[in-house]
């Protein structure tokens, strides 16, 4: 993604207190947390906006991670869970 597809909309420079973004914007920088590993405050650092704008954000846009149940193997899990827990393990 280039940076400036993380730019507000044009008419965000005319409001004082609130911003506007675009409605593909929003996911985009879902994506950059669901995909690419950012952390929350890293992402709202990049965009420009504040950290709880960005956990709306990811609340309203990001799927729904898709349970392997509770007694799962590790060979049953996805690829990134077992990267993720693999992480914190060591």
């Amino acid at each position: 993604m280039s940076k400036s597809a993380f730019q507000p909309s044009s008419d965000a420079a005319d409001r004082s207190k609130q911003r506007s973004y675009s409605h593909d914007f929003r996911p985009d920088v879902v994506r950059l947390i669901t995909d690419e590993g950012y952390y929350i405050p890293a992402a709202a650092k990049v965009c420009g906006t504040n950290d709880q704008t960005i956990r709306n954000w990811h609340g309203r846009f990001a799927s729904v991670p898709v349970s392997a149940g509770d007694d799962a193997t590790v060979e049953e899990l996805p690829a990134s869970e077992v990267a993720r827990y693999s992480v914190h393990v060591r």
